[in-house]
């Protein structure tokens, strides 16, 4: 199966952080930490990760929020999202 053939079978995984030390690596960044330290204060944690791939034509996430799927007891939970394909308006960004 190529590539292509075998992303197009899955629409996200979850929690890549756990198998790939590339992610594991990029949760722990000194400049994302220190941004999100920013944003939200100290003791950043990673509560969630996720892979999306969406090929063209596929459907998208849907809007949502994700703080009524993961609680939590201050307003602090962020999202960080890193596009690994440019993003353009012509390919569906944001």
């Amino acid at each position: 199966m190529s590539e292509d053939e075998l992303l197009s079978h899955f629409i996200d995984l979850h929690f890549p952080h756990k198998m790939s030390y590339l992610f594991r690596s990029m949760l722990d960044s000194a400049e994302l930490v220190q941004y999100l330290a920013e944003l939200v204060g100290p003791n950043v944690k990673c509560t969630q990760s996720m892979l999306f791939v969406k090929k063209s034509g596929k459907l998208g996430q849907a809007w949502h929020q994700d703080k009524h799927s993961i609680p939590t007891r201050v307003h602090s939970l962020t999202c960080v999202l890193i596009a690994l394909d440019d993003a353009t308006i012509e390919n569906g960004c944001l």
